[in-house]
C-alpha cells in the first residue's frame, strides 16, 4: 500500500509540474519579432494584414530609437505610402529579397498630400524613427534578416 501511495504521490506531483510548465509557457509574455539590417537591429511591431497597413503608425505618439513597423505583404509589387493622420516623421526603408532596395528620410506628417512610393516591387517596408537610417549608415543593399 505504501508503495502506491508514492506512486500516485510521485505522479500527482509530476502532473502539476506539467501542468505549470504549460501554464507558464502561456501567461509568458511573446517574444517581439526582430529585424537585422546589416549589423543593426530593431524591436518591431509587425502589420501583416490589410487592417494593420491602412493604420500604420497613427495613433501611436513616436517611435523609440531601435524599434519601427515592419509591414509584411504576400507578394511583392510596387508599394505606396502616405503620411495622413500622423503626429511625427519618419524614416521608410523599402525591402526586397532580404535587402534594402531603397529608402525615405524623413517622411513628415501630412493631410495625405504626399505619396511615397518604392523603387520597384518590394515584399516588406520598415517605417523607423525620423533620421534613423542616415546616423545608423543603412543603405541600398544592405542585408535584412528577420526573426
Amino acid at each position: 500500500m505504501k508503495h502506491v501511495s508514492k506512486i500516485l504521490t510521485y505522479g500527482s506531483l509530476g502532473l502539476l509540474l506539467l501542468l505549470l510548465a504549460g501554464l507558464t509557457s502561456v501567461i509568458s509574455p511573446k517574444r517581439e519579432p526582430k529585424v537585422t539590417i546589416g549589423l543593426v537591429e530593431f524591436r518591431v511591431e509587425v502589420a501583416d494584414e490589410p487592417s494593420e497597413w491602412r493604420r500604420g503608425l497613427v495613433g501611436h505618439e513616436s517611435l523609440g530609437s531601435g524599434e519601427g513597423l515592419l509591414f509584411i505583404f504576400p507578394a511583392s509589387s510596387q508599394k505606396t505610402f502616405w503620411m495622413k493622420d500622423m503626429t511625427f516623421p519618419i524614416d521608410i526603408l523599402w525591402i526586397a529579397n532580404n535587402e534594402v532596395v531603397g529608402y525615405v528620410d524623413e517622411a513628415q506628417p501630412d493631410r495625405g498630400e504626399t505619396l511615397y512610393s518604392s523603387p520597384g516591387a518590394v515584399d516588406r517596408v520598415l517605417e523607423i524613427t525620423a533620421g534613423e537610417r542616415q546616423k545608423l549608415g543603412i543603405s541600398i543593399g544592405a542585408p535584412v534578416s528577420i526573426e
